[in-house]
């Protein structure tokens, strides 16, 4: 899907999605009374946020495409003193930056990022490379997945492990 398609999933999709990431196991219900909406209204749209591939297995590395954020990448950062907690809060402020891990090696951060265009991705990585302790960034664009997010083999091997 296409950068239109994120016209497509306004403040009630987007407070659904919300709901549903915080409380997996939230009812209809449960998700209509925290949005003070009706149940029906809520039905509708899962219905629809779900035909359109928005929810499902696997879905919650598909919205930021869905929302118009066609590139994935990578950038490591390398800090100048061991301050994690100031860049941390510093990328919390990214909402383009979508995971973040602490690394031992050359790189001290490495963040996932998602970014509109190259020039998007450009500003990202400034606005990373300006954060107080960021003494380098390194940018690496994902061209492909070519192994996908995956848990089952992982879960086939721990059942199989445990016979």
């Amino acid at each position: 899907m296409n950068e239109s398609n994120s016209a497509f999933i306004d403040e009630m999709d987007a407070g659904i999605i919300r709901s549903l990431f915080h409380r997996p196991r939230a009812t209809v219900v449960g998700v209509a009374e925290a949005l003070a909406v009706s149940r029906s209204t809520v039905q509708t749209r899962l219905a629809r946020l779900e035909a359109m591939g928005i929810l499902g297995y696997g879905s919650l590395h598909r919205i930021p495409a869905l929302l118009g954020y066609g590139i994935t990448a990578f950038i490591a950062i390398e800090a100048r003193q061991s301050d994690s907690d100031h860049l941390c809060a510093d990328l919390r402020r990214i909402p383009e930056v979508v995971e973040a891990y602490a690394m031992t090696g050359a790189d001290d951060v490495l963040c996932k990022v998602v970014a509109r265009s190259t020039a998007d991705l450009g500003r990202i990585a400034r606005r990373i490379a300006e954060c107080d302790v960021a003494q380098r960034v390194r940018t690496s664009v994902i061209v492909a997945d070519v192994l996908p997010h995956r848990l089952e083999p992982l879960l086939d091997a721990h059942t199989e492990h445990n016979r």
